[in-house]
């Protein structure tokens, strides 16, 4: 009878750890399926002398749907913008423009070329949208004696206006 008791009571510990350790597994990747909904994340790399050709506008939605205006100042290289929410936001927004300075001058470097490039990476996803995806490069190196003109010649560009239409 003690021998039955033993056995019982082993059994008995037993299968209620089995139950503890599948019970905790699922309440993990529940919380774990929680921790957002949705997200957006843009971002702008320029090249070293871009901000001191173009004032450099950048005009996004935050995703409790506001919107922001982010003018760079001379000497920034970098911008971005990351948000997550557990919210169904399904409006995304990203606008990155140039606009060629008037006053634009070379006098500032000795260099013989000017990086103008520039990279950007836009990327969000809701349940109710699904994901977008916008990511391009332009590679904007010129020479001393041509950085005025190419800058005259483009005198406006509008690098993303995201999401694009797909």
């Amino acid at each position: 009878m003690k021998k039955l008791l033993t056995i019982t009571a082993s059994l008995l510990v037993l299968l209620l750890g089995t139950f503890t350790l599948v019970s905790c597994g699922d309440d993990d990747s529940k919380e774990s399926k929680k921790d957002f909904d949705t997200y957006a994340h843009y971002s702008f790399e320029m090249g070293e002398d871009l901000t001191n050709f173009y004032e450099v506008k950048i005009t996004y939605l935050s995703l409790d749907g506001q919107q922001h205006v982010v003018n760079l100042k001379q000497g920034e290289t970098k911008w971005n913008f990351d948000e997550r929410t557990a919210l169904d936001c399904p409006k995304f927004r990203c606008i990155i423009e140039l606009f060629a300075k008037e006053d634009a001058t070379i006098d500032y470097s000795s260099a013989d070329y000017f990086d103008l490039g520039y990279a950007y990476k836009c990327s969000a996803y809701s349940p109710s949208v699904g994901i977008k995806v916008s990511q391009n490069k332009y590679p904007g190196s010129f020479e001393r004696d041509k950085v005025i003109e190419a800058v005259k010649a483009n005198p406006y560009r509008l690098v993303i206006d995201f999401p694009e239409i797909y």
